[in-house]
């Protein structure tokens, strides 16, 4: 690990008058290092236990109808939402007394919370201490929004955090899979603060390269405005010209169907760009391959016929009929090509005649390997030069379909502009009138270009921002990207690459499977979307962590969205996180789901505490029926916690 970011481990959690665990409304959970894997019923409240541990850390629910736009607005939304969230889980009675009860620790200092459910910004009670017991805060007689406050303070400072909202961002989007099911890799405004977040970038960098993006957002939609405004007066001012109206409305149709299409140019022409040069950079790969097989084809062939040579294994030889090109002379004829073979043939050498003086045969099986892998690099290579030749024409053709674009908006521009003026001055009655318009124009104009000026700006000064991201990313890939790797492999079974890219001034990242970019959430299944996505988060939460606080993933487990062949595979991805010395809080379904079989069978009892959560709150009709399918899976899984796997196998 080369993280540096302290971060809460749980150790308990209580629960104390909440209704919806109608069986055990007080709960008082120890929370062990490995995996604590709540598992229970369809309706129980799973989700629901994974919300509490967030809300108590946090104050907030994520509203799962609200796009992530920023950090303020993410936690100004998700302080709003958490109590509708709790109201009907938590009975109109028992809002005043439900409480959650939170102890962890961040680094060597320990934290004990108290919060009621309808209090989001209150802590009732609040403690911290040092490793010794000491106390680090004194809150007793403080109110609870002071107490509060206090608690922020300390948790920001604990993991080096810009401002509490970075910590609520982190604990929800980063930190935590749920119900909501959101992706990291396919939302770049999230993907791109859970970067600086997770690459080590210094806390004032992160959060003013987010107030920037915003500004630029802001400056780029203030721009857009005053430029409709601007069109709005001349439109006005186009009316204004009697029978030429018509020819006036038919101009602007015209104009929007000219700024669209080179809207819709110069988006094609950057993925025709990239995908260029994604095409080049595999082409270069693949070359090298060849060269480096060529390269260990030579010497093998010197080690084989060192004192003992065989022409016709020679690599001038072999290359030279394989491209039909003397690689001695150059020539290309067939007389030349006839000519080598019939001296092999003769038994003499293609080179200077002599007569071949053949020793102890040698074995040539490595040499065979050799060639055969030579011969498929060598199609390889030619097949990604080809296609990467022929994305560089496709793109230049894009390229020039873009200005071509570009040039038609703007002849169109001038030739209106001329014809607004003939009219204006044609309708000498509505001065005052006109002359209104055209200062709106013009002041709109002014502020488009004011705005405009404001976003490059702000612009300039991201980019040293994004340098340093993209820095750290490229000195944190090398344990990073084969992390994410290895996670992801062990659930799909497939080689999987993960690429940082920037689309203006945006950081994300993509996947590519199969030698292919997945830029659509469409190109993959759900399970594969859902479990590459958990991937990820395991990879940033292992990168960033420092080793005395390792990252614990909160996760809500959509078992339900794999089919019977990923389900161990799932459970082999979850075990190699917890036994690389991470924790995992996790609900599932209890049922015949290889995930859990699997993953008790990796970590065991001493690594994985099982909690069943049917005794929490009352079965349905259904469920209560078919009580006994519970018991039999809870009992197969603990068997495995133990060792007997053997012994349930059917």
């Amino acid at each position: 690990m080369t993280g540096s970011r302290s971060l809460p481990v749980l150790t308990n959690v209580q629960l104390r008058n909440f209704s919806l665990y109608q069986n055990n409304r007080n709960l008082s959970i120890p929370i062990l290092p490995g995996v604590f894997c709540l598992a229970g019923a369809n309706g129980m409240g799973k989700s629901t236990f994974l919300a509490a541990i967030n809300y108590a850390l946090t104050g907030t629910v994520p509203n799962p109808r609200r796009a992530f736009r920023s950090v303020e607005n993410f936690y100004k939304d998700s302080l709003a939402f958490a109590p509708k969230y709790f109201d009907g889980r938590v009975e109109q009675e028992d809002r005043p007394i439900a409480e959650i009860e939170l102890h962890f620790r961040i680094a060597d200092h320990r934290y004990r919370i108290v919060k009621n459910f309808f209090e989001s910004e209150a802590l009732r009670e609040f403690e911290m201490e040092d490793p010794t017991g000491h106390p680090l805060v004194d809150t007793s007689a403080s109110d609870p929004r002071a107490r509060h406050s206090a608690y922020q303070n300390r948790i920001v400072e604990d993991c080096n955090l810009a401002g509490f909202e970075y910590f609520v961002f982190l604990q929800q989007m980063l930190l935590t899979f749920d119900e909501r099911r959101h992706l990291l890799f396919w939302d770049p405004r999230a993907a791109n603060l859970a970067l600086y977040l997770a690459f080590g970038v210094e806390p004032s960098d992160t959060e003013r390269s987010e107030k920037l993006r915003l500004g630029i957002d802001s400056a780029e939609s203030n721009a857009r405005n005053a430029q409709w405004q601007a069109t709005i007066a001349r439109n006005s001012l186009a009316r204004m010209g009697g029978s030429d109206v018509a020819g006036l409305l038919q101009l602007r149709d015209t104009h929007e169907q000219l700024v669209e299409a080179l809207s819709n140019a110069e988006e094609e022409a950057a993925l025709a760009e990239r995908a260029a040069d994604d095409a080049v950079l595999a082409a270069a790969g693949a070359a090298a391959n060849q060269q480096a097989l060529r390269r260990e084809y030579d010497r093998a062939f010197a080690r084989k016929v060192a004192g003992n040579r065989d022409p016709a294994r020679h690599p001038v030889i072999l290359q030279s009929l394989s491209d039909h090109t003397c690689d001695v002379c150059g020539s290309t004829s067939d007389e030349a090509i006839a000519a080598i073979r019939a001296a092999l043939n003769e038994q003499r050498c293609p080179l200077c005649c002599t007569p071949i003086q053949h020793a102890e045969p040698q074995n040539f099986d490595e040499l065979q390997e050799l060639d055969d892998e030579l011969a498929i690099a060598k199609a390889e290579s030619e097949t990604a030069q080809a296609r990467a030749e022929r994305l560089q024409l496709e793109a230049q053709d894009v390229q020039a379909r873009a200005l071509s674009a570009a040039a038609a908006v703007e002849k169109f521009e001038q030739a209106n502009a001329e014809g607004m003026a003939k009219i204006i001055s044609a309708s000498p009655e509505s001065e005052h009138q006109r002359r209104t318009l055209e200062a709106e124009a013009r002041n709109a104009v002014k502020r488009r270009d004011e705005f405009r000026r404001q976003r490059d700006a702000m612009h300039a000064e991201l980019e040293p921002l994004q340098a340093r991201l993209s820095s750290a990313y490229h000195a944190g890939e090398l344990e990073f990207v084969p992390t994410f790797r290895r996670f992801a492999k062990r659930f799909i079974g497939l080689e999987i690459d993960v690429y940082l890219n920037q689309i203006q001034n945006t950081f994300g990242l993509s996947l590519e499977m199969k030698g292919s970019r997945r830029q659509t959430t469409t190109e993959l299944s759900e399970s594969q979307r859902f479990f590459l996505e958990i991937a990820l988060k395991m990879a940033l939460a292992q990168h960033m962590s420092s080793t005395d606080s390792p990252a614990a993933l909160l996760i809500d487990t959509p078992e339900g969205s794999l089919d019977i062949a990923y389900e161990a595979r799932a459970g082999d991805m979850f075990a190699d996180y917890v036994q690389a010395g991470f924790n995992l809080l996790m609900t599932a379904n209890i049922n015949s789901s290889q995930l859990l079989k699997r993953l008790a069978e990796r970590c065991k009892a001493e690594d994985m505490e099982l909690v069943r959560m049917t005794e929490w709150a009352p079965l349905t009709e259904v469920q209560a029926a078919e009580e006994h399918l519970f018991n039999e899976a809870y009992a197969d899984i603990e068997n495995r916690l133990i060792g007997g796997a053997e012994a349930t196998e059917q």
